[in-house]
């Protein structure tokens, strides 16, 4: 049986004394897994009722996690905090994770005097820790097939599109020229107007019609007569 089944078969032997109260031995091991979870004791010894909250909060993390918590190697001494650059958190005893310490000593190695317990060969395992984060940073850096392949796809449709866009305006440029049909038409008419304007120019004035259905004026005879003496 692994330590985790034994805790929660402990765990769930002491559920049946919830209510009217725990045992000296069983204050003893919530304390104890208090410590391995956050770090800290119980806050009031003296409160059933902070008793019940810690098995409460024990309880309910074993359930959801499925396993122990890992017990750092790495302890701080007491009063020491660390914090992490770029991160709002700060921590002290007990660390959740030995990536906690090391990664706060590849940057501050000579912080190492803040802790209490470390390995022997803690300055290997920082440079370790450094590979592996390294490493990491450059698998999130380089783009995976899956990413490769909807980079593509995008672009594909990126290309429909723009095809679309120039299928539209130029239908748009070809509507907009004028009819040929119209176009052929309008050189003759300007050569008729032209041949009209230079039939008259070679007609006396007397006989040039006057373009108008209505019959001239005596005014206008008199002017046709007078022009013609001339």
């Amino acid at each position: 049986m692994s330590d985790y089944e034994k805790t929660l078969d402990l765990l769930t032997e002491m559920r049946s004394r919830f209510d009217s109260g725990f045992s000296a031995d069983d204050k003893k091991l919530l304390n104890s897994l208090h410590r391995l979870f956050y770090g800290k004791n119980v806050t009031n010894t003296g409160c059933n009722n902070c008793y019940r909250d810690a098995f409460l909060l024990i309880y309910s993390k074993l359930k959801k996690t499925g396993n122990m918590p890992k017990i750092s190697e790495y302890r701080l001494k007491a009063g020491a905090v660390i914090h992490p650059m770029g991160t709002s958190k700060f921590y002290a005893n007990q660390l959740p994770s030995n990536d906690i310490a090391e990664a706060y000593l590849s940057l501050h190695p000579e912080k190492i005097s803040l802790f209490s317990e470390y390995p022997n060969d803690w300055r290997n395992r920082v440079e370790q820790y450094k590979l592996r984060a390294e490493n990491q940073q450059s698998d999130a850096e380089e783009p995976s097939p899956g990413d490769l392949l909807q980079e593509l796809e995008n672009l594909k449709k990126e290309n429909l599109a723009l095809k679309e866009r120039l299928r539209k305006y130029e239908g748009e440029e070809v509507g907009a020229v004028a009819d040929p049909a119209a176009e052929a038409e309008a050189p003759a008419a300007d050569a008729a107007i032209v041949e009209t304007s230079a039939e008259m120019a070679d007609k006396p004035v007397d006989t040039v019609e006057i373009p108008t259905d209505e019959v001239p004026t005596d005014e206008v005879k008199a002017t046709k007569k007078t022009k013609s003496k001339k």
